[in-house]
C-alpha cells in the first residue's frame, strides 16, 4: 500500500475514533431559564463533552439552580399567575387596575377597581411587595382580602400558567 493512502487512512480511522469516544464518554448540555418575583431572569446552563466534564457541568448546574431556588427564582415555564395587573396604592391598600379575563381573578369576580388589602395574609400597600407576594409556582394557591362593592371578601385562588399569546390579524 502506498504510504500516502497508508497515511490518510489512519487519519480517518482515528478521526471515527475520537468521535465515537467522545459519543461513547457522553456529551450532556442544557439550559432553563428562572425567573424572581420581579420579573428578572437568570439562566443556569451546562455543557460539556466527556464523561468528566459532563459530569462536572452537572454538578455546576444543579449548584445553579439550588442556589437560585433559595433565593426565590422559579423556572420559567412553571411560574403561576392569578391575573392581577396595574396595582395603583391606595390609602388602605392597593386598587385593582386590571384583571386578565378567564384568570382565577376574574373567575372569582374580582373587578377593575376592587381594593386589595391582603396577600398572603401580608397587608400590601406596595404594588412591588404585592406582586412578589402573588408571584409563585403554578398550581400553588394565594390568600387574598380584598373589599368588593363596600364588602369585605377572603378568597383562596389556585396560581396557573398564562394563557398563550396568540397573534391577531
Amino acid at each position: 500500500m502506498d504510504r500516502q493512502v497508508l497515511r490518510a487512512s489512519s487519519r480517518l480511522t482515528l478521526s471515527a475514533a475520537m468521535a465515537m469516544a467522545a459519543a461513547l464518554a457522553g456529551c450532556a448540555s442544557s439550559h432553563q431559564t428562572l425567573m424572581s418575583a420581579e420579573g428578572e431572569t437568570r439562566e443556569c446552563s451546562q455543557s460539556g463533552v466527556g464523561l468528566i466534564e459532563s459530569e462536572l457541568a452537572r454538578q455546576a448546574h444543579r449548584i445553579c439552580l439550588s442556589t437560585l431556588g433559595r433565593l426565590g427564582y422559579l423556572p420559567v415555564s412553571t411560574v403561576g399567575s392569578i391575573g392581577l395587573d396595574d396595582l395603583q396604592p391606595v390609602e388602605d391598600g392597593l386598587r385593582i387596575g386590571k384583571v386578565q379575563p378567564g384568570s382565577p381573578a376574574a373567575l372569582s369576580g374580582l373587578v377593575p377597581g376592587d381594593l386589595l388589602l391582603r396577600v398572603g395574609g401580608y397587608a400590601v400597600r406596595d404594588p412591588a411587595i404585592a406582586q412578589s407576594l402573588l408571584f409563585g409556582a403554578a398550581g400553588t394557591r394565594v390568600e387574598l382580602s380584598i373589599v368588593d362593592s363596600g364588602n369585605p371578601r377572603r378568597l383562596l385562588l389556585q396560581r396557573v400558567l398564562p394563557a398563550p399569546m396568540t397573534q391577531s390579524n
